[in-house]
């Protein structure tokens, strides 16, 4: 039995070859790796940023829908489509009721009239370049920011609002539908 002992080659190491292809796959997957991340974060601040302008588009919505639920009456538009709002609202500062509610007596007591000119204001929303703002008493409010479109549409006893919010890769629209007052 003497020459069947396997002989072993003595372990040599790397080639350069095979250490620069190595240096190359693993450049390559770092790479890769680099690209997911700065993908998946570019894909985070945009869905926060989306998010954030969804809220905010919503919540001005809202409000707006709120607005014309607790108006007096439609100023503009009351036919047709205009790119503002305005309404008759009853006045915040004032209570509406009297201070002393009188004894009704026929023919007698004057008729509390809540529709006076005295209890009323105007309240108007408008797009002002890209900001959707709220006008009453001559205070200016922001309601959303990055607005692209604001159109109010008059229909048959209600109004359908529409938004448009500018984002990175598109647009999104929002359109509500509200009866009028």
């Amino acid at each position: 039995l003497g020459d069947s002992t396997v002989r072993r080659k003595p372990s040599r190491g790397l080639t350069l070859l095979e250490a620069l292809l190595t240096m190359f796959l693993f450049a390559l997957a770092l790479v890769v790796v680099s690209k997911l991340v700065t993908g998946s974060q570019h894909l985070i601040r945009y869905s926060s940023g989306r998010s954030q302008a969804l809220r905010t588009c919503q919540w001005a919505l809202s409000e707006l829908r709120q607005q014309v639920e607790a108006s007096a009456r439609v100023d503009e538009p009351t036919t047709g489509s205009s790119n503002r709002l305005v309404l008759t609202t009853f006045r915040r500062s004032n209570t509406r009721l009297p201070a002393t509610l009188p004894r009704w007596r026929a023919g007698t007591d004057p008729w509390w009239d809540p529709y006076a000119a005295g209890d009323l204001e105007s309240l108007q929303f408008s797009l002002n370049s890209d900001q959707l703002m709220k006008l009453s008493g001559g205070t200016s409010t922001l309601l959303a920011g990055d607005i692209d479109n604001f159109w109010v549409n008059a229909k048959e006893q209600q109004l359908e609002i529409e938004v448009t919010v500018r984002e990175q890769i598109r647009n999104s629209r929002f359109v509500t539908r509200v009866r009028t007052p």
